[in-house]
């Protein structure tokens, strides 16, 4: 429906021009819209960079509520660009019309709105538009109307499932942790074999679910007195979602695919179930588990390559399927090796907890939570009070996807009550970026002044802390540590390589905090070209050194 959708849109909106600027169709959420197809009126086209942006229509009108079929009324432009500016700030003229209708659920005996068609005119063409609307008004409100009830049945799954993973995050942080990382993971293989996003999105859920029975044994609420096999134990785990998610139709085959996780291709899960008999949804949902449950330890010196031969090493067993570990081998690493060309923006989720920070007063982080996700639009909602950022301000923020964390440039384009809507640029500007490898190493770790001259810094070795860096790129790296550290603070990071001393100066921009230990997000900041040079010197060392290695599995760090 989403093409067909489209289509006619596009038809209908490129009869107006050239009077027309732009055009939007957004379904009613509650007491906001949701914007899920846009037209540009000066290049005839869809922008499909602007789906899912969530805002408020009644501050353009005090009674629009009592408007009952279309709205039209000319406007300045400046007074709508801090509340709208993803829709005026590249509008030249001082005055424009903006049109909006109303569209109902074609229901009989009812009148509920479900969406409204906004459009911006140079001139007052409400009756063409409405003549234009009305030739084609059954097919298009039976469009939106699937359009509707698919997007509800998502944003109900997505509110029900935001409270439930953070339910677990208070009750355990390592299920909460391993869940989101296996969920981008099995995210990251399901774009990759191709499946569609209706595949991907169940399987993202299922992930997400698939440790919720664990957290009743914590609570002792399932019975542990009695001896069980590993198969007893994983299936009195899964059937408790039956139990917990009994009576929501929507969750049904979610909870199937999460009940599915521990099946093997020989048949010897849980279930039973052999090679055909295993959906293909679960089969990646069991190689993403197994890949993450041996490359988030932190006592093995090359987890990647690692986790990968003990992949492949359940395909020989007969264990995973031969497909999706074959898959998952080539794209994992380009994932983790930092190459940027991934539909990554699809694994944002929710549930989430994300820092922002200003663009230009790096000093100011800001926590906020994930609300939602279409695309490279980002819903969140910020854990300050009264926080107050304005529409258009260039912002930084960090991420953690599959446990590697990384930092986008992106855009705050919407403001709603309490919501920010903001848009991420869909690559990055800093090409150092993609200098990235996965490298356990102890570091050595000294807290720094912020007022101290970086690049003619001296340390007192008697004050230092200890921590596994996880992974280096050249701008950023994420490390491990028992000790406490919070966020905006600066650190010095030393280790030694090959004979040479390596020493990272960065910001703190993000902390996912696990059991024993916190992971740690540094940003650099300017050290100098020595420091710099020697931080490169150091990656491309340990990547001929991993190429001489040829894969090989255990040892000594080399």
């Amino acid at each position: 429906m989403s093409n067909e959708l489209e289509k006619l849109f596009f038809e209908l909106s490129s009869e107006l021009v050239p009077n027309v600027i732009k055009g939007m169709i957004a379904l009613k959420n509650e007491d906001e819209y949701v914007e899920i197809k846009s037209y540009d009126g000066i290049k005839n086209s869809i922008n499909y960079e602007l789906s899912g942006i969530s805002f408020e229509i009644s501050t353009l009108e005090k009674n629009f509520e009592e408007y009952d079929d279309f709205y039209i009324k000319e406007i300045d432009v400046e007074k709508f660009k801090y509340q709208y500016w993803w829709a005026f700030h590249d509008i030249k003229a001082e005055k424009v019309y903006i049109y909006i209708k109303k569209i109902y659920k074609p229901l009989i005996n009812e009148r509920e709105e479900m969406a409204i068609m906004v459009y911006l005119f140079f001139e007052d063409i409400s009756d063409i538009m409405n003549q234009s609307i009305e030739r084609v008004f059954i097919e298009l409100t039976d469009y939106i109307y699937q359009y509707h009830k698919t997007f509800t049945k998502k944003d109900l799954i997505e509110k029900f499932l935001n409270n439930f993973i953070r339910l677990t995050k208070i009750s355990d942080s390592d299920i909460y942790n391993h869940s989101l990382r296996v969920a981008d993971i099995a995210t990251i293989i399901s774009k990759a074999m191709p499946l569609n996003q209706e595949q991907t999105n169940l399987i993202r859920n299922a992930a997400i679910i698939h440790d919720i029975g664990k957290l009743w044994q914590k609570t002792g609420m399932l019975e542990n007195n009695i001896e069980k096999t590993e198969n007893e134990t994983n299936k009195m785990y899964l059937e408790k979602l039956e139990e917990i998610f009994l009576g929501n139709n929507f969750m049904n085959n979610i909870v199937k695919i999460a009940k599915l996780i521990y099946e093997r291709e020989n048949g010897t899960g849980p279930y039973g179930l052999r090679g055909p008999e295993i959906p293909i949804e679960a089969k990646i949902l069991s190689v993403s588990n197994a890949f993450d449950s041996t490359m988030s330890k932190i006592d093995k010196p090359n987890p990647l390559q690692y986790s990968l031969s003990n992949l492949k090493y359940m395909v020989e067993s007969n264990l995973l399927s031969e497909r999706v570990v074959e898959v998952a081998t080539k794209i994992l690493p380009t994932f983790y090796g930092g190459i940027r060309n991934l539909d990554i923006f699809s694994s944002m989720g929710y549930g989430r907890e994300v820092y922002i920070q200003d663009k230009y007063e790096k000093e100011k982080l800001h926590k906020a939570l994930i609300n939602s996700s279409m695309g490279n639009i980002l819903n969140i909602k910020f854990v300050e009070k009264d926080l107050d950022l304005k529409t258009g301000t260039e912002i930084e923020f960090v991420l953690d996807i599959g446990g590697i964390v990384e930092d986008y440039n992106a855009k705050i384009i919407s403001k709603s009550k309490e919501n920010y809507t903001i848009l991420i640029e869909s690559k990055s500007s800093k090409n150092s970026k993609l200098v990235r490898i996965v490298w356990y190493k102890n570091v050595n770790i000294f807290k720094i002044d912020s007022k101290v001259d970086l690049k003619n810094l001296k340390i007192n070795p008697e004050k230092s802390y200890t921590g596994v860096m996880r992974v280096i790129g050249g701008s950023s790296l994420n490390f491990s540590s028992e000790n406490e550290f919070r966020a905006g603070q600066i650190l010095l990071l030393n280790f030694e390589y090959k004979g040479e001393n390596v020493n990272i100066i960065g910001i703190i921009k993000s902390i996912t905090y696990e059991k024993s230990f916190n992971n740690y997000f540094l940003e650099y900041l300017d050290m100098g070209e020595k420091h710099t040079s020697a931080i490169y010197r150091a990656i491309f060392k340990r990547q001929i050194d991993l190429r001489m290695k040829n894969n090989s599995i255990g040892g000594e760090e080399i």
